[in-house]
C-alpha cells in the first residue's frame, strides 16, 4: 500500500481538555458506585430568588428538615445570628459543609444546638455553583460528613458588574422589622488570555 506523509503544519493541533476536581479523588472497590449529588448552577440559583446562602439550601429538600438553624426555627431563640445546614435531619455537626472543596471553621458559639458552619459566612453573589452530596461521607471526610457534604464553588472567570439591591418590611405589624440589602460585584481579567482574574 502507499503511505502518504503529512508535514507538521499540517497535522491536527491536540485539543487541550480542563477538568477541575473539586472534591477528594479516592479509589473505589469495583462494587462501589457514584453517589448522588445535587448541583445548581448559577443560572439555577438566581431563578430561585435566594438573598443569601441558608436561604438556598432551604431550597434543598434534603437539606430542609429538622435539625439545621434557619428563620423558621430559631424566633425566640438564641443562635447568634448563626445558620447553619442539616442534611437528612442529622444537623449541623453532621453536615460538612465546603468551599471550594476545604473545610470552613465550625460556628465557634456551639450552644442551643448551633453546630456546623454559619452559612451566612458564604459571600452569596460569589457562588458560581453548588454542589450537594446527598450520601453520607464519613469514610472519606470524617465523622462531621455523616448527613452528607455541601460543597460551594466560587467564581474564577467572571468578568462585568451587578447589583442588587432587595427591601423587605413586614405587611402586618407598624415599626421594626424591614430588611435592607445591597450587593454588587465586579469582575476583571481573563484567565486564558490575561492569566487572572479579579473578582
Amino acid at each position: 500500500g502507499a503511505l502518504l506523509a503529512l508535514p507538521v503544519g499540517a497535522q491536527q493541533a491536540q485539543r487541550v481538555e480542563k477538568i477541575e476536581v473539586t472534591g477528594s479523588n479516592i479509589k473505589r472497590v469495583d462494587g462501589e458506585g457514584p453517589s448522588a449529588i445535587v448541583i445548581m448552577t448559577r443560572e439555577e440559583i438566581e431563578r430561585t430568588g435566594a438573598n443569601n446562602a441558608y436561604e438556598l439550601l432551604n431550597l434543598v429538600a434534603a437539606n430542609n428538615s429538622a435539625g439545621n438553624v434557619s428563620f423558621a426555627n430559631t424566633i425566640g431563640a438564641l443562635t447568634f445570628n448563626a445558620n447553619t445546614a442539616s442534611l437528612r435531619g442529622l444537623g449541623g455537626g453532621r453536615t460538612l459543609v465546603l468551599l471550594n472543596g476545604k473545610r470552613l471553621n465550625t460556628f465557634a458559639g456551639e450552644i442551643n444546638g448551633v453546630q456546623g458552619v454559619n452559612l451566612t459566612t458564604i459571600p452569596f453573589s460569589a457562588i458560581e455553583r453548588v454542589e450537594v452530596l446527598l450520601d453520607g461521607a464519613s469514610a472519606i471526610y470524617g465523622s462531621d460528613a455523616v448527613a452528607g457534604v455541601i460543597n460551594f464553588i466560587v467564581r474564577k472567570d467572571y468578568q462585568g458588574a451587578e447589583a442588587t439591591v432587595y427591601f423587605g418590611t413586614p405587611t402586618r405589624s407598624e415599626g421594626g422589622g424591614d430588611q435592607t440589602t445591597y450587593k454588587a460585584s465586579l469582575g476583571f481579567g481573563d484567565l486564558d488570555r490575561d492569566r487572572y482574574n479579579v473578582f
